[in-house]
């Protein structure tokens, strides 16, 4: 089901089991961790298995939505930051009005399950090696131009995130919010409340401890 690109991993095991279960998707998850990228194909992965037309346990299923998602270019999938998903004319946070175009389009039903993931973002190309094994994974998502940063207080500041705290507590059915930070510290406490907290993997190659494991599942909720 989920890509095993992504197997090594809590959030791996976590997430296969909960797929079997068919239980409701959470409306709002925090991923922590210093390897925001995977945190973000990590969430389109999760994007992609909601939304396949074939309901398929292939990972490699090129249906229509799992193409678009892996290509970045389906309407289900929303990168929220200070570069993407605004009018208006500020690029160092995420605004007042990115919320209200957010409260606006949740609204709107939708045959599909809406993802909006939130980080911050730089102008700046992602290298081609940290992209290697999600290409080999199928996506091509074109990051020439942008590196996904951790979510902070200085990005989503208050104002913003108390706009947001409602929809977070009352999504519509098939609306999930995914915050990507290095540490939920640094979102506001009442978000982080309303969310499920779960650690991303360390981005380099993990060492064979129990003590990795202890530190990369626990705590893996708020």
């Amino acid at each position: 089901m989920i890509n095993e690109i992504f197997k090594n991993s809590f959030l791996y095991e976590y997430f296969e089991t909960f797929f079997k279960t068919k239980k409701r998707f959470p409306q709002s998850i925090i991923f922590e961790g210093q390897d925001i990228l995977y945190g973000y194909f990590f969430a389109l992965e999760l994007a992609r298995i909601l939304n396949c037309e074939n309901n398929s346990d292939d990972f490699n299923c090129n249906c229509t939505n799992c193409k678009w998602i892996k290509e970045g270019k389906h309407p289900c999938v929303i990168s929220v930051t200070p570069l993407d998903f605004k009018e208006d004319s500020s690029n160092t946070v995420i605004s007042v009005k990115q919320i209200e175009k957010i409260t606006s389009l949740i609204r709107e039903t939708s045959d599909y399950h809406r993802f909006f993931i939130f980080s911050n973002a730089a102008s700046e190309p992602t290298s081609e090696k940290k992209q290697e094994k999600y290409f080999n994974a199928g996506y091509r998502i074109d990051l020439k131009n942008r590196q996904f940063l951790p979510l902070n207080s200085g990005i989503l500041q208050v104002q913003a995130a108390n706009a947001l705290l409602k929809s977070t507590e009352e999504a519509p059915d098939k609306v999930s919010f995914i915050f990507l930070t290095d540490t939920r510290e640094n979102i506001l406490p009442t978000i982080v409340s309303r969310s499920l907290v779960f650690k991303i993997p360390f981005c380099y190659e993990k060492p064979e401890s129990d003590l990795y494991e202890f530190f990369e599942n626990y705590p893996n909720s708020a």
